[in-house]
């Protein structure tokens, strides 16, 4: 019996381990990007992006718990966790690379800040946020469906806060774009 709990116990910390350095790495890499910005930003929603960290840990945990003491790997899981894994860090790396910098952790405008459509962009409103799915691959990979869901449902939760803030400071920026650009070049009939 006590042999038992140690197993789990260790089977515990080894995975919240490999979460939270896979984590890690996804934020280090996030970061140096962000380190390449030499603009000032003016934050909007300066919560969201603690309120996603601490969504993701929560979400980890919940993971290590399920795996640990409820687990259900199953071969189809799996593979379908290995592909959202890999489908969402792909298409997270690809949207902040084609936003460059004016890619931000916040809801934010920077020195310069243009909307982009090209690239991912030109066919996703919101990549890097599609992006985030690999945080339910890596449920369904250790087996933990049910954490899968519940991860699931906070970032719907976290997304339909955090969109509808983005898309009110794109228009004020598109319409201060549009306003500049007819100032400019003069109304065109």
């Amino acid at each position: 019996m006590h042999n038992n709990i140690y197993c789990n116990l260790i089977s515990l910390g080894a995975i919240l381990c490999v979460l939270f350095i896979f984590s890690f790495i996804l934020s280090k890499f996030e970061e140096i990007i962000r380190l390449k910005q030499n603009s000032k930003i003016k934050i909007y929603v300066p919560w969201s992006l603690k309120v996603f960290k601490i969504m993701r840990q929560i979400s980890f945990a919940l993971i290590s718990l399920e795996y640990t003491f409820f687990p259900s790997v199953k071969f189809s899981y799996s593979l379908i966790g290995i592909l959202l894994v890999f489908l969402g860090v792909v298409l997270r790396i690809v949207a902040i690379r084609t936003l460059g910098p004016m890619w931000s952790f916040h809801v934010a405008l920077l020195d310069g800040h243009c909307i982009v459509n090209k690239g991912i962009y030109k066919y996703i409103k919101h990549p890097a946020y599609i992006g985030n799915m690999y945080l339910i691959g890596l449920a369904l990979i250790f087996g933990a469906p049910f954490s899968s869901v519940v991860t699931l449902l906070f970032f719907l939760i976290f997304l339909i806060i955090r969109i509808p803030k983005e898309e009110l400071l794109l228009s004020r920026l598109s319409k201060v774009i549009e306003k500049q650009w007819t100032f400019t070049t003069g109304p065109h009939h």
